[in-house]
């Protein structure tokens, strides 16, 4: 299995792919009690594949810090998943500028977190799948040992 296949196969245990692919919400908001809210935007896409985002955001001195904000370019039809920004405070990479060998970098840095952050997701408890979508303010989810 592949880079993109792994993280096809761990962003489907954060996100339900298969809503997605459906195209049945375009916005939805994971949250677990003592964790960051996960945000979920569906940015464009087909049934073949979407251009996704997913984020943390905090407030500081009244504006909305990305904590971060990745896109990600999911390939239905593959199996297959690539993060393709990433954004935080601190600064902005894309997987696609610069020389040749620079791309590569970027793209192998922002994948690998994008592996990380995926787990600490699940094992935090979030989940995207239509009920969150459907979730009003009040909506908590529960994260068990």
């Amino acid at each position: 299995m592949n880079r993109n296949e792994k993280l096809y196969k761990a962003l489907e245990r954060v996100v339900d792919l298969d809503a997605v692919c459906e195209n049945r919400f375009d916005a939805a908001k994971s949250k677990v009690a003592g964790f960051m809210d996960l945000n979920f935007d569906y940015l464009h896409g087909n049934e073949l594949s979407a251009r996704i985002a997913l984020s943390h955001y905090y407030r500081q001195n009244g504006d909305m810090i990305a904590d971060p904000d990745m896109e990600i370019l999911v390939r239905f039809y593959r199996q297959e998943a690539e993060a393709l920004t990433f954004q935080d405070a601190f600064g902005y990479s894309t997987a696609d500028a610069g020389t040749p060998q620079g791309r590569r970098k970027a793209s192998t840095r922002i994948n690998e977190f994008l592996r990380f952050w995926l787990d600490n997701l699940r094992h935090q408890g979030h989940r995207i799948d239509e009920a969150a979508a459907n979730c009003n303010s009040t909506c908590s989810r529960v994260s068990l040992p």
